[in-house]
Parts: C-alpha cells; sequence; structure tokens
C-alpha cells in the first residue's frame, strides 16, 4: 500500500488491534488500549504488562513483579526473606540446623562459633576444671593446666618457699638447701670453708673455724715477728716485744712519731710534739705573732694570718692586707693600697665623710656639700622664699615693697626705678635694662 494512502506508513501490520493507534508508536500493538495507560511508566502499556506496576518488569525472573517480589533482585527468593536475607542462600552445610550464613562453623555439625578451641575442634574439658582440653597441658589433673616441674598428677608444693617444688627438693623443709650436701638437710657451711656451720667456730669466716686470739673476722697473724699478734700489737709492722709506749696513746714509740720520748727531728732538745718549729732547730721556742708557728720557721713572724691574701706581703707590711696587690702601689702615699683604697687620689680619704673623695669634692671639708654652690663651702644654699637666689645673697631690707625684705626682679619690671641693693657686704644699684 502506497505511503499516500497508507494509514500507518510505518506499520505493516496497519494497527492489528484496532486501536486507532499505528503499531510502530503503539504501547500494546497487539491489545487494543486507545487510551495507551503505562502506569510504571515502562513504555509497554498497562493492557498488554504483566507487571504494571514494575518498571523492570519481574527484573529477577522469579515470576514475581516488584510490587509483590520482598526480593526483587533474588531469582531464588520472592515472598519470603528468609533467615539469611536476599541474596544470600539460605544452605546448612553442614547440616546442624543453623544455615550457614549465622553458622561461625559452616562445616562442623557440632559448633556453630569457634569457642576456644575453634571449629572442628570440640571444647572439651575432660577433667573439668574450667580449662578445655585444647589449652590444658592435664587434660586429666583438675588441679593443673600445665606439668609444672613435677608433671600432670603430681602436685607442685614448696613447703620450704625456696622456688624449688618438693617433688624435685631433697631438703623440703630447708629453704637454704634442695640436697644435703657436705652437712645435710638444715645445716649450712655460710662461709664455704669446708668446715659446717654446727661445728665451726667461726661460721662467717672462711679464713677460722676457732676464734683463736683476736677472734672471728680478725687474722691472728704477727707481721713482724716480734710474739705480738697484730690485733694486739701497738707497732704491727716494726718488731716492739716490749711495747713500749711512753706517751700512753696506744702507738708503740718505735713507730711513734709524735711520741716525746721518741722523736726530736731537729735536735733542739724540743720532742717533736711540743715543738713549734720541729724542723728548724728554735730552742726559745720564740713565736711573736702568736700564730704556734716558731719564729724561726714563720713566713711572716708578725702576722698571725700568715699573709691571708697570699699576695708574697705580710700583714704587718701589707697596705692592703685581705686584697692581693703583690705591687702595693699607693697612688695617694696614704699608706692604703690602691686595690683597697675607696679614695686612690684623695690621702685624706674623704675626709668630711659625704661619700665624694676629697680629690673631686669641692668642698671637702664640708660633710653637707660636694659643690661650692652660690653660698660657697661651709655655707647651706637655702631658699626659703623658692625665688632662685640663695638666702645667703639676699639682703634683709632691700625692696621699696616692704613686702619680703628681699629685692625682686619683678619689682623692678613693675615700677621701672633703680634700687639699692646689698650682698655679701657689697652695696650698689640695680637697674631695670
Amino acid at each position: 500500500m502506497g505511503d499516500a494512502c497508507d494509514p500507518c506508513v510505518n506499520d505493516a501490520a496497519n494497527d492489528s488491534d484496532n486501536d486507532a493507534i499505528c503499531g510502530s508508536v503503539d504501547n500494546c500493538p497487539t491489545a487494543a488500549n486507545p487510551g495507551q495507560e503505562d502506569g510504571d511508566n515502562d513504555g509497554m502499556g498497562d493492557a498488554c504488562d504483566i507487571c504494571p506496576g514494575d518498571p523492570l518488569n519481574d527484573a529477577d525472573n522469579d515470576g514475581f513483579c516488584a510490587g509483590t517480589d520482598l526480593c526483587p533482585n533474588d531469582p531464588d527468593k520472592a515472598t519470603d526473606v528468609g533467615i539469611c536475607g536476599c541474596g544470600v542462600s539460605e544452605v546448612d552445610s553442614d547440616g546442624d540446623g543453623t544455615a550457614d550464613c549465622h553458622d561461625l562453623c559452616p562445616s562442623d555439625p557440632l559448633k556453630t562459633e569457634p569457642g576456644i578451641c575453634g571449629c572442628g575442634t570440640e571444647d572439651a574439658d575432660t577433667d573439668g576444671d574450667g580449662t578445655k582440653d585444647c589449652v590444658d597441658l592435664c587434660v586429666a589433673d583438675a588441679a593443673k593446666i600445665d606439668p609444672g616441674q613435677c608433671g600432670c598428677g603430681e602436685v607442685e608444693t614448696d613447703g620450704d618457699g625456696d622456688g624449688t617444688a618438693d617433688c624435685n627438693d631433697e631438703c623440703p623443709a630447708d629453704p637454704l638447701k634442695i640436697e644435703p650436701g657436705l652437712c645435710g638437710c638444715g645445716i649450712v657451711d655460710s662461709d664455704g670453708d669446708g668446715i659446717c656451720d654446727d661445728v665451726d667456730g667461726c661460721p662467717a669466716d672462711r679464713n677460722k673455724s676457732e676464734s683463736g686470739i683476736c677472734g672471728c673476722n680478725v687474722s691472728d697473724v704477727d707481721t713482724d715477728l716480734d710474739g705480738n699478734v697484730d690485733c694486739l700489737d701497738n707497732c704491727p709492722l716494726v718488731g716492739n716485744p716490749d711495747q713500749a709506749d711512753c706517751d700512753n696513746d696506744h702507738i708503740g714509740d718505735l713507730c711513734d712519731t709524735n711520741s716525746p720520748c721518741s722523736s726530736d727531728s731537729d735536735l733542739d732538745g724540743v720532742m717533736n710534739n711540743e715543738d713549734n718549729c720541729p724542723a728548724v732547730a728554735n730552742p726559745d721556742q720564740a713565736d711573736a705573732d702568736n700564730d704556734l708557728a716558731g719564729d724561726a720557721c714563720d713566713s711572716c713572724v708578725n702576722d698571725p694570718d700568715n699573709d691571708v691574701d697570699g699576695d708574697g706581703m705580710c700583714a704587718d707590711a701589707d697596705n692592703c692586707p685581705a686584697v692581693a696587690n703583690s705591687g702595693q702601689q699607693d697612688g695617694d702615699h696614704d699608706s692604703l693600697g690602691d686595690v683597697c683604697d675607696l679614695c686612690p687620689n684623695d690621702p685624706a680619704n674623704d675626709a668630711d665623710g659625704d661619700g665624694v673623695c676629697g680629690d673631686v669634692d669641692e668642698c671637702p671639708a664640708d660633710p653637707g656639700k660636694s659643690i661650692a654652690g652660690q653660698c660657697g663651702c661651709g655655707v647651706p644654699d637655702t631658699d626659703n622664699d623658692n625665688d632662685g637666689i640663695a638666702d645667703c645673697n639676699v639682703s634683709g631690707n632691700q625692696t621699696p615693697l616692704g613686702t619680703s625684705g628681699k629685692t625682686r626682679s619683678a619689682d623692678l619690671r613693675r615700677f621701672g626705678s633703680s634700687w639699692p641693693i646689698s650682698a655679701g657686704g657689697v652695696t650698689g644699684n640695680f637697674s631695670k635694662r
């Protein structure tokens, strides 16, 4: 049929369902639906759409439209999500009644979770001690989960608390021994001298088994072979059988360097312990400065502190005895060294005591002034009326106003006159200029 007279140019069947919609644009070309209703907008008219409310038209092909399919994407489930939910098989591999999706041991029909021992291993506790057999090294011993020192089935007691179980301790009541040894259980050889304490007279002295003359822990040796053991010998390194000790200081005369009976090093007739110069003969023992060092060996005969500042000058001749000044410089010749002289250029050393040295003090004899000022030394620069002119320069009767007893420049400017003034015994005229 020519296009010019063909009502459905692109529909060879020419609207086979006679709904006045050509098949090429009819959403149900084989079922009449002149209204072209399509509730789910899937391009397929409701009249021929097996799932008119499902635009995907049973996507999982399980025969259930999405509106009624609880698992629209799972072809194995439609009306029931099961235990495992959509997309997960309800298989029970080990047949224990728990689906694999909830079974942590899907291949172990006896367990649904690993427990302590894991899947495939029973969580048995044969001895009922609360520890599963898989981690119990003594599965038949309810008192132990580890063999310990004695092994399974053996009590792990340590009667003496020495850290060795009784099963391995040959002296289970002796905390100091695990085997009898030389002395037997309960008896030790504390000093390790091979003699048991119960028969050792000095159990803590490995060199003695009896106290001897000096007692335990003290040797009975006689070093100088004079017949007196060292512990009782007043000269243990020098032979002195008679033990003579004239000064009773417990040091024998033969080895007592300070014994008045045995030592006078300088042969001056005075024993060392009383000699103020034991190495220099001075029978008179003269000590001018009473410093216990005799004049014969005293580097500073008249200085009891013996050059305390260490400058090589004894205090009796040192112009700064407490401050080192080996050069003894004294710029102002006041017998006081410059290093300790507060006024090194003032021989009078601030005679007026005003804290200003005389070489820079304009009034060295005036403790109230160090600068002469308006009035000069010895006179204070007081200004009772605060006019800038010290009282010493103002006479008692200089003003025509008779108010202050002084002539003021303000008065002169006011009256434009010349007035007589006197100051410091000098009289003259003061004029405004």
